[in-house]
C-alpha cells in the first residue's frame, strides 16, 4: 500500500534506465517530472517513451509532467566546466566569456545591464550568496559570501529585481512544439505572476492540441500577491520553495507553504510542496532528522503531493529516498487529526460531501475501510480529498484525462471504467471487478458517493455505506 500523499519524482541521469524507473513506480511514485531547464529534447522525449512502454507493458497509472523553464534566469558555465569558488574571491557576470578570469554568463541577454553595486546575488536555489561589487555597461563582478562550487545551469535570483521577461520564453513555446502527441499529462508554468500567464498558456496549449492540465509554481512576490487569482485560474499549484526562498525573506517560507496549501485546499485545487525536501539523500543513504521532520510537517499541513529534485535525478539513492519518503508519509498520515476546513456551503454537493466526513469522523462503533466515488470530472473526488480523511478513496470515472488529473490529489486511486448511459448502478459486477484488481477486499466498510446519472457531472446526491 503506497502513502495517501503522492509523490513526484524528478527524472535524471540517476534513473534515467527503464528498470530504475520501474522500480521507482514499484516503491511509489505516482508522477515523473520532466525538468526542461537540463537535458536536451530528445533525451526527455525519450524518457517520456520509456515510461509510457512501462505505462502500457505493466498497466502502471503513472503521469508526467514538463516543468517549463519560463523566465528564470540559469547560469553557464565555460564547457560546461564546474568551477570552485573560495570565500572573498570574485566571479565575472557577462554576455560573454572573459579568457583568464573565473567567468560566468547568463542564459537571458541584456539583464547584466540592471544589475547594481551592492546587491545580493543567489545561485542554486539560494544555496550560494554573492555580492556585486562592480557593474558596469554588461560587465559584473561578484564576490562570493562563501566557499562554494558553481555549477552550469543553476538557477540564479535577485531579491527584489523585477524580471520583465514574458512568463513563456521563446525556447518555451518551441519546447512546446516538440511535445504534441506524446502522452505528457502536466506542464508547470515557472514563475507564474497572474492569472494571464495561465491564460496564455492554455491559449499555447490549445493551438498544439495539447490536453494537458496547467500546474502554477509560486516563487514569486507576485505570485503571492496574485495567489487567489492564480489558484482559480490552475490545475493544480506548486509551493516552488526554491527560488521563493529567496525572493521572500527565508523565515517566511513555513508561513507561505502553510498559507498556499490552506487556500488550494478550500478551492479543491491540488497543491504540490517541492524543494530540498530530502536534498542530503542526493549523497546519504539515510535522511537527516530535519529532514524527516520537513516531509512530515507537509504532510500535516495537508499538501497533495510532494516532489523530489535532485535526490532522485542525480542523487545516489534515488529509490531509497522514494521509500523513505513513502513511510515518513504513511506514518503521518495515519497520525495526522481530520481537521474541518471553514468553507461555505454553496450546492447540494457540498452538503454531500460534507456528510462524508461526518461519516468518517462520527462512526465510533464502525470503522470505514475506503470511499468509492464515480465522479466523471473528478470534483467531488477532489472535494472530498480537500478534507485529508486519511481513508483511501477510489475513484471511477470515464474519462482518461481525469484518471491522470487525479494522480496529484491526495488519497485518490484512479481507476478507468466506461459507464454505460442511464441511471447509477452500483452493481455487483463493478466491485467485483474492484476485488479481482485488489482495489477493494471483503469485509471493508466503504462509502460510496455518487449521482443518478453516470454520464452528467455535477449531480453527485447520494452517499451510502455498505460492506464488500
Amino acid at each position: 500500500m503506497t502513502s495517501l500523499t503522492k509523490i513526484i519524482a524528478t527524472v535524471g541521469p540517476a534513473c534515467e534506465k527503464s528498470e530504475v524507473l520501474k522500480k521507482l513506480i514499484e516503491a511509489g511514485v505516482s508522477i515523473f517530472r520532466l525538468n526542461l531547464k537540463h537535458n536536451d529534447i530528445s533525451w526527455h522525449r525519450k524518457i517520456i517513451q520509456n515510461i509510457d512502454i512501462l505505462r502500457k507493458k505493466y498497466g502502471y497509472e503513472v503521469g508526467m509532467m514538463l516543468d517549463l523553464q519560463g523566465p528564470e534566469l540559469r547560469l553557464l558555465t565555460k564547457n560546461m566546466a564546474d568551477i570552485e569558488v573560495f570565500r572573498g574571491e570574485e566571479v565575472y557576470l557577462g554576455d560573454v566569456f572573459l579568457t583568464d578570469q573565473k567567468s560566468i554568463i547568463l542564459s537571458k541577454k541584456g539583464i547584466t545591464n540592471k544589475i547594481k553595486i551592492g546587491e545580493k546575488i543567489y545561485i542554486d536555489s539560494g544555496l550560494y550568496e554573492f555580492k556585486v561589487v562592480f557593474s558596469k555597461k554588461g560587465l559584473v563582478v561578484l564576490k562570493s559570501i562563501q566557499d562554494c562550487v558553481i555549477k552550469n545551469g543553476k538557477s540564479m535570483a535577485i531579491p527584489g529585481f523585477e524580471n520583465n521577461l514574458p512568463a513563456l520564453t521563446r525556447s518555451d513555446f518551441s519546447n512546446l512544439s516538440e511535445f504534441c502527441g506524446l502522452p505528457v499529462n502536466f506542464v508547470c508554468l515557472s514563475f507564474c505572476r497572474s492569472k494571464e500567464d495561465i491564460k496564455k498558456l492554455r491559449q499555447v496549449l490549445k493551438l498544439r492540441n495539447m490536453k494537458v492540465s496547467v500546474v502554477s509554481k509560486i516563487e514569486s512576490r507576485t505570485g503571492l500577491n496574485n495567489l487567489d487569482e492564480i489558484i482559480d485560474a490552475s490545475d493544480g499549484v506548486m509551493v516552488a520553495r526554491g527560488d521563493l526562498g529567496v525572493e521572500v525573506p527565508i523565515k517566511e517560507i513555513a508561513f507561505w507553504q502553510k498559507e498556499i496549501i490552506r487556500s488550494c485546499r478550500l478551492k479543491n485545487k491540488p497543491v504540490i510542496v517541492a524543494t530540498q525536501m530530502m536534498e542530503s539523500m542526493v549523497e546519504m543513504a539515510k535522511p537527516t532528522r530535519a529532514e524527516v521532520s520537513d516531509v512530515a510537517n507537509a504532510v500535516f499541513d495537508g499538501a497533495d503531493s510532494l516532489m523530489l529534485s535532485g535526490e532522485t535525478a542525480v542523487g545516489k539513492y534515488p529509490i531509497g529516498v522514494v521509500t523513505y519518503m513513502q513511510s515518513i508519509c504513511q506514518f503521518t498520515e495515519y497520525k495526522r487529526p481530520i481537521d474541518r476546513l471553514r468553507r461555505k456551503q454553496l450546492k447540494v454537493g457540498d452538503l454531500m460531501v460534507n456528510s462524508v466526513r461526518n461519516l468518517v469522523v462520527n462512526s465510533k462503533n464502525v470503522s470505514i475501510d475506503k470511499i468509492l466515488v464515480f465522479s466523471k470530472s473528478g470534483n467531488t473526488a477532489r472535494f472530498i480529498s480537500s478534507y485529508r480523511l486519511g481513508i483511501p478513496m477510489i475513484s471511477l470515472t470515464d474519462s482518461k484525462k481525469t484518471v491522470k488529473d487525479m494522480l496529484l490529489s491526495y488519497a485518490i486511486i484512479p481507476y478507468f471504467k466506461k459507464f454505460s448511459s442511464g441511471k447509477f448502478d452500483a452493481s455487483g459486477e463493478i466491485i467485483d471487478e474492484l476485488i479481482k484488481i485488489g482495489l477493494l477486499k471483503k469485509g471493508e466498510r466503504v462509502i460510496v458517493v455518487h449521482g443518478q446519472s453516470w454520464l452528467v457531472s455535477s449531480t453527485t446526491n447520494e452517499v451510502g455505506v455498505f460492506e464488500v
